[in-house]
Order: C-alpha cells, then structure tokens, then sequence
C-alpha cells in the first residue's frame, strides 16, 4: 500500500502554543508527538478521515446518531463502526452538570456521550488491528491533543511525512474554536512565515480522481474534480480552511448543533 506510511509515533510532530487556560484539552505549551494525533494506537491517517464523522456522531441528536456508525480509512483497509456510551466521567461531572444548566439560557458546549471506534475490519493495514478493538476519542480527559485540533492540523503534518525532502515552512495555524485562543504549528518547522506570502504553503490545488464511488449517486468513478472550482463555489480561500470546517458543516447538515 503505497498511500500508507506510518509516521514514527515517537517523533513530535505539533507545537501547542495557548495564551490563555480557556481549552479544557490544552492549557500549557507543549509539543506532540505524532502519537497524540488520534486516540491512542490508532492510526492518524485514518483519524483525521473518520473525525468529521466523529465529531457528527458527538454533537448531533441521538435520533440522528444511526445515520452516521461507519467509515472507512483513506487506503479502503480500515472499516469501522461508532459506538458511544454515556458521558459519566467523574473528573469533568461536577463542571458538565453546571454547564447544561446554563446551557438552558446560552448557547456552550455540554459533553453528552463518549465516542467509541470499533475496528469492524482491518484488511491488509500495517497497523495490524484485530476485528473489535476499540479506541476511545478524547473528551478532555486522556493524554491525546485535541481531536480539532488534530484535524486542523493533520495535512500539514502528513506534507512532512509524505514529502520528508520538501522544506515547506509550517504556517501558524489557529484552533478551530476561536474562543479557545491556542495556536498550533508542525514541530521542527519554521512557522513565522510561509516563504512565499501566501496563508497556506501547498500552493494552488489540482484535481481530485474518483477511483471507487462506493454506490454514491452524486460521483462516479474516473470522474475528475476540479478542486480549485469547488472552492471557488463555496465560498472558500483554500483548501485548509475547507479541511477546518467540514467536521462543523457535517454537523449541520445532521440536524446538529455548534456552541
């Protein structure tokens, strides 16, 4: 598998830097390694795939919740399903109880379930999963970065990782929650600035080639997407602010709710 290569999980890879103790995940500076990018000994390629889904399955209402229990991992070797339990964690009990109360009266973020990845099969992954394993997302309370923030982050971690030779400088990159005021980088990077003016240092996107549409009426495969175009209908600069908020857009569009 070509498309699969896994990073040295002891090598850091993200530089947390929070100027203020708001984030519940990240209150000191620190960097990463590359282990702490998905739930501990899952696979960080595969993470930031599933995180839209898993992020959905976190936030929107439990009728909702049948609609979105499976994925699949980039390379097709992952299939997994979502599980969630409820959120009973007696370190963060005292503060969630206040918080849905206010959440009566103003809009805050109120930790309903716990998120579970169950490895349903696993192909021929270098990661060696056995079918029923699972992987708990971090709420907050286990060692792993923020999933946002991992998700926001991943591709330009995985740039150094695909492309060790390049020597791209890192951008700053600002977690998704604008209240949290934590900045993230690629650890060992020059991140002052892009080297080029430019926000994003991957330059302008190609095309995408649908190999597999997996049933889906709205692709087909050897269709290929103009990825500068979709941007351009969306609304959107480029693509790592798409990659930012489409875990935020999945979440709408299942009749969920963001704050």
């Amino acid at each position: 598998m070509p498309y699969c290569r896994i990073p040295d999980l002891r090598t850091d890879a993200v530089r947390i830097t929070p100027s203020t103790r708001r984030c519940r995940y990240h209150r000191t500076e620190t960097t990463a390694p590359a282990a702490w990018l998905a739930p501990e000994g899952f696979c960080p390629e595969a993470f930031h795939a599933l995180f839209p889904t898993v992020f959905a399955a976190f936030s929107v209402p439990g009728s909702r919740l049948p609609h979105i229990r499976n994925g699949i991992c980039p390379a097709g070797e992952i299939r997994v399903a979502l599980s969630h339990r409820p959120f009973l964690h007696p370190a963060h009990l005292p503060g969630q109880l206040i918080r849905r109360a206010i959440s009566l009266v103003y809009p805050c973020e109120v930790l309903r379930r716990r998120i579970f990845i169950e490895v349903t099969s696993s192909g021929k992954c270098p990661y060696s999963y056995t079918t029923g394993e699972q992987f708990e997302v971090n709420l907050g309370h286990r060692r792993e970065i923020c999933p946002a923030a991992s998700h926001a982050v991943y591709p330009h971690v995985a740039h150094m990782i695909h492309a060790p030779d390049t020597k791209a400088p890192s951008p700053p990159l600002a977690c998704p929650d604008h209240l949290a005021h934590v900045r993230l980088s690629v650890a060992g990077t020059d991140s002052s600035s892009t080297g080029n003016g430019s926000p994003c240092p991957h330059g302008s996107p190609g095309f995408m080639e649908i190999v597999d549409s997996g049933g889906s009426v709205h692709l087909s495969a050897g269709e290929r997407i103009d990825i500068a175009r979709q941007l351009e209908t969306m609304g959107l600069p480029c693509i790592s602010l798409l990659n930012t908020v489409a875990p935020y857009y999945r979440v709408l569009t299942l009749e969920g709710k963001l704050g």
